[in-house]
């Protein structure tokens, strides 16, 4: 116990450790049913640095004066990203881990192994799915761009809208949460939507969910690049650029 007279200058703090928020949620939202937070974006978030490096050799690459300085640098750069993903996910490893850890995870409250496993399995195919995608993505793209020059819009238009792919990712995964309770749960709730943004009442308990300036600083980045694809237009129409 602590004594505030005697104990005055007694450091109060020393050993504490700090709390885990994400335990603290997992465990109160399971006596409703709710799968742990780890459960969800098991494809998005592994690939996400992939997708990030992808986005930042189309910037580069839009940032180019000439069609073939730009060709150039979508193919190495592409090569590059496809080759550190192939590295990651296969060669090391990668995709297997984060498998091992989705299922351990997700199996953390409910003890339904065969589900779960069909969930990890679901999440290596969908994720060898996505990555042949993105491939694909690669090569149309910088056909695209060798041979259309408006094509070069392109770049800069699909990183653009990553705060719109967030928000839709972002509330399909709270659908999915809110509409697969586990009958388990102490306590039984009809399906229902979480909050994407705004004020919420979940039973008896309020929800808050708002942008932070994360968000804003990605909507600034995302009108900047809309109006350099703007300008971007208009030199592609004047002809001062390739």
């Amino acid at each position: 116990r602590y004594n505030p007279i005697t104990d005055k200058g007694k450091d109060v703090n020393q050993g504490a450790q700090g709390l885990d928020c994400v335990h603290e949620m997992n465990t109160i939202n399971h006596y409703v049913g709710m799968f742990p937070i780890a459960t969800g974006a098991p494809v998005e978030k592994p690939l996400a640095k992939f997708f990030f490096a992808f986005f930042a050799v189309m910037l580069i690459a839009f940032m180019l004066p000439q069609r073939a300085a730009r060709v150039r640098l979508l193919s190495a750069g592409f090569l590059a990203v496809a080759a550190w993903m192939l590295v990651d996910q296969y060669a090391l490893g990668g995709l297997q881990a984060h498998v091992a850890h989705y299922v351990s995870e997700t199996a953390t409250f409910f003890n339904e192994p065969e589900k779960i496993r069909g969930w990890g399995e679901n999440v290596t195919r969908i994720t060898h799915l996505v990555i042949g995608a993105t491939f694909v993505a690669m090569l149309l793209i910088v056909l695209g761009v060798a041979r259309v020059r408006a094509f070069t819009l392109v770049l800069a238009l699909i990183p653009a809208l990553l705060p719109i792919y967030f928000l839709i990712t972002y509330a399909g995964w709270l659908w999915f949460f809110g509409h697969n309770m586990h009958p388990w749960g102490a306590f039984t709730l009809k399906p229902f939507m979480p909050t994407v943004f705004g004020e919420g009442k979940v039973a008896q308990f309020s929800t808050y969910s708002y942008p932070y300036w994360g968000y804003a600083m990605l909507v600034g980045v995302m009108i900047c690049l809309l109006l350099a694809l703007l300008i971007r237009r208009r030199q592609l129409r004047e002809g001062s650029v390739e």
